[in-house]
């Protein structure tokens, strides 16, 4: 069973990418690349992007590290399996499969937890190419994915596939996209809020304050400041 002990260490001082992955190597005595190759063979990784904490300037010595992972196709990954093992073995703890297709596993190695969400090349070209079309309901989740590509520090990518396709120019899109939804929410969760004054207070009163951060939510959107969770706001 996974450990909820955290183990400190001092990648949460990294300055850049070079400085994390120097440090990473030399705790965990495997490059990052190895560690990811430990369930996807290199070959079939096509962008490896630490997310996150790390990059963002906000994380502590308790901090997991996050990786997303592009790879080349959903079949990549029918060979993940959970594993059991104690702390510190190099093994896989969990994996699952979320509605987005995205796969994850948690390594533990050395004492540093590395959590690792695999991301098929198909599901993400698809999203990217349906924003482009202007084609694309983009949710707070759809949306995450691309600003911790965007934010994050790209560790190995194929073709510059990450530069090419997740750009700034791409972002605004996004973030376009990102800002009217959150519109749409607002207003659904006020007009609800609206009809349950009478008859439910409390609910009515949640509902406005969810109406409110949606707005708020919208606004950075608007001014190209990314949403990832509640934990912070992010300049780009």
């Amino acid at each position: 069973m996974l450990s909820k002990v955290k183990h400190s260490h001092n990648l949460h001082k990294c300055q850049s990418k070079s400085e994390f992955l120097t440090m990473y190597q030399a705790y965990c005595g495997i490059s990052v690349e190895e560690t990811v190759n430990k369930y996807v063979p290199h070959e079939y990784c096509i962008a490896i992007c630490l997310t996150g904490s790390i990059p963002l300037g906000i994380a502590t010595s308790a901090s997991d590290i996050d990786l997303v992972v592009i790879v080349q196709s959903k079949e990549v990954l029918n060979n993940l399996h959970t594993k059991k093992s104690t702390l510190g073995k190099e093994m896989v703890f969990s994996s699952k499969e979320d509605e987005s297709t995205n796969y994850m596993v948690v390594d533990v190695t050395s004492n540093i937890e590395t959590e690792i969400v695999f991301v098929p090349l198909e599901d993400l070209s698809s999203h990217i190419s349906k924003i482009k079309n202007n084609g694309f309901l983009m949710s707070d989740e759809k949306a995450k994915v691309f600003i911790t590509l965007y934010s994050g520090w790209h560790i190995k990518s194929s073709d510059d596939f990450l530069a090419k396709n997740i750009n700034s120019d791409f972002m605004g899109m996004v973030m376009l996209k990102a800002s009217g939804q959150n519109i749409i929410y607002a207003l659904k969760s006020l007009e609800v809020a609206n009809e349950a004054l009478s008859h439910c207070p409390g609910l009515s009163i949640f509902l406005a304050r969810k109406s409110v951060e949606r707005g708020i939510r919208s606004l950075f959107s608007f001014i190209c400041y990314s949403f990832l969770g509640r934990k912070w706001l992010r300049f780009h």
